[in-house]
């Protein structure tokens, strides 16, 4: 996969989340964990994407909106 298709979000201030990439043309979301943990969800539309980086809790969102609903590893 090329990484220049993914755009970069710090999210280092949430205490679970420390980063996150994604592709649109993908539909890729790459979270990165403050315990340096790595994992790739797929088929996560923009709108989930961008509900996510703006919720007040980042951990909650991911594992109520996405981690149920969307095929992931670990990377």
């Amino acid at each position: 996969m090329d990484s220049e298709e993914f755009v970069f979000t710090d999210l280092s201030s949430s205490s679970w989340v420390d980063s996150c990439e994604y592709s649109e043309s993908q539909k890729i979301l790459r979270v990165h964990l403050q315990s340096k943990d790595s994992y790739e969800y797929y088929n996560v539309s923009e709108t989930t994407y961008a509900e996510f980086i703006s919720a007040d809790s980042h951990g909650t969102y991911l594992n109520r909106y996405i981690k149920p609903y969307h095929k992931f590893d670990a990377i």
